[in-house]
């Protein structure tokens, strides 16, 4: 019996140690290939290449300026975010009311406007196949939208809390501070009679930016100009997410410097804020190479800058792991660029405007609004 063993065991013995050479180098090799692995997802996570959220989980919410317009151009420029129309959801806006053309139902983001984002926006943070939403904004929305997500952040419902965390990114294009400012900016820039330009003439009466708002109640009969506005909140909107600002520095319907406060506002609780200044006198569709011109007709300077805006949004949206085209994102584009130094001078001139409006409301508002809405009303009837 032993001598059978120890024939089996001199026998066996040498292919024992033989496999047993293989495995261990077999072995070898899987911890090589797994150290190796965690090295390359270590160095990718310092680098800031995290695995990009699925376009079919991120949905693209539009909001049009006063007019209706703004942002359908982003749907040709696929360039930017790679959705297909299911994910892209289009606000209304509140356009004509009552029986005059020049009347209308906006409110420069107030009562009427927030209406119309809960009936679009609610149901898609409610859906579960939605993972980050990226909000587009263009003037007058821009400034609805900033309530809206105040709203969503501020609520006590848990419901609210998790809808927060949806919020993808924010585009703030021509970007609104207050009704006040935009209605005082447009009348003194835009408002001519032939070669008269007698929008200028009124700025420069007495106190002109706190009754013209009130003037253009006429057309704009829901807006309350001491009532809630972007400049009151800024600071209380979702500071998680990254927030684009684009801006032409020749606006002429919102001011360029009302613009910078926006970014001054938003920056002091969010490190990610960007602002793209334009070069172009235009007021919208800062990323649409043909509007009224066509494109072949830009000149170098102006396609020049579109295409660096492009890049930079879309290194913005790679930098914080939403769908980007890869095509467009230049590494030796760095995103310092898009940093402003905002004066103090001009924030403190708004908010200064802002309080002064505000205790007109609550003086002579009491008197001036419901009078306002009592002759609209009375016109509508007769």
């Amino acid at each position: 019996m032993m001598n059978n063993f120890s024939t089996f065991y001199r026998s066996f013995l040498p292919v024992f140690l033989k496999s047993a050479k293989y495995f261990y180098f077999i072995i070898f090799l899987i911890l090589q290939i797994q150290v190796c692995s965690t090295a390359n997802i270590n160095n990718s996570l310092s680098n800031g290449e995290n695995k990009t959220i699925n376009p079919e989980h991120v949905h693209y919410a539009i909001v049009p300026g006063q007019t209706g317009l703004g942002g359908e151009h982003l749907q040709d420029v696929g360039a930017i975010h790679p959705y297909s129309n299911q994910h892209i959801t289009f606000a209304e806006t509140p356009l004509q009311y009552g029986p005059l053309s020049f009347m209308t139902g906006a409110d420069f983001g107030q009562r009427y406007c927030q209406k119309l984002l809960h009936e679009k926006f609610d149901v898609l943070f409610e859906r579960s196949d939605i993972h980050k939403i990226v909000f587009h904004a263009s003037s007058q929305g821009t400034s609805s939208i900033v309530q809206y997500l105040r709203w969503v952040k501020e609520s006590d419902d848990d419901r609210q809390v998790k809808w927060a965390d949806k919020i993808g990114a924010l585009i703030l294009e021509s970007a609104m501070l207050s009704g006040n400012s935009a209605i005082y900016h447009c009348v003194t820039q835009t408002f001519r009679w032939g070669s008269w330009k007698y929008g200028e003439w009124l700025g420069k009466l007495p106190y002109s930016y706190y009754w013209i708002p009130y003037v253009s109640k006429v057309k704009f009969p829901f807006y309350v100009p001491g009532g809630t506005q972007a400049i009151n909140i800024l600071e209380e909107v979702p500071c998680h997410m990254p927030v684009i600002i684009m801006h032409a520095e020749k606006d002429k319907v919102l001011p360029y410097q009302a613009a910078q406060v926006v970014y001054s506002k938003l920056k002091k609780n969010n490190d990610h804020v960007y602002f793209m200044k334009s070069i172009r006198n235009i007021h919208i569709d800062l990323l649409k190479r043909s509007s009224s011109v066509n494109s072949h007709l830009l000149s170098a300077d102006v396609s020049k800058e579109i295409d660096t805006h492009l890049s930079l949004i879309n290194r913005v949206c790679k930098n914080h792991s939403l769908p980007h085209s890869n095509n467009l994102v230049r590494e030796s584009m760095g995103l310092e660029s898009l940093t402003l130094e905002v004066s103090d001078d001009i924030v403190q001139h708004y908010e200064q405007f802002d309080m002064v409006e505000k205790f007109i409301h609550r003086t002579l508002g009491v008197i001036v609004i419901p009078c306002s809405m009592f002759l609209y009303a009375q016109y509508v009837k007769g």
